[in-house]
């Protein structure tokens, strides 16, 4: 798992996160750590990126996970958890099914992209 250090500015393209070869599927609102921000998933990585500051906004990019280490992913009410390598990373969201529904439909197509 990475944890990138990255500080993004509110007109900064997203897309600076990913290769050429990766895009973003979806943005949802969610909080993590006591953080809010925002939940991005792409092709072949979920990220999390913390918002903070009222007049100026800064972005931090706090994790980074492909697709390939998530174990497991749980949805009960508004809470989604990733269990990667033995680590819980847990989220709330009033999306969090939605959230589920799309990491499970990309490592889907991954797995039948392999074959």
């Amino acid at each position: 798992m990475n944890v990138a250090e990255k500080t993004l500015e509110p007109d900064d393209e997203l897309q600076t996160f990913f290769k050429p070869d990766d895009e973003v599927l979806n943005i949802f609102n969610a909080s993590y750590n006591d953080q809010n921000g925002f939940v991005l998933l792409s092709k072949k990585k979920f990220l999390f990126v913390s918002e903070k500051g009222f007049l100026q906004r800064i972005y931090n990019l706090d994790l980074e996970v492909p697709y390939d280490r998530v174990d497991e992913i749980r949805c009960i009410g508004n809470k989604l958890t990733l269990l990667v390598e033995e680590k819980r990373h847990i989220f709330k969201s009033s999306y969090a099914s939605s959230i589920k529904q799309d990491i499970e439909n990309v490592k889907e197509l991954e797995i039948m992209s392999v074959q």
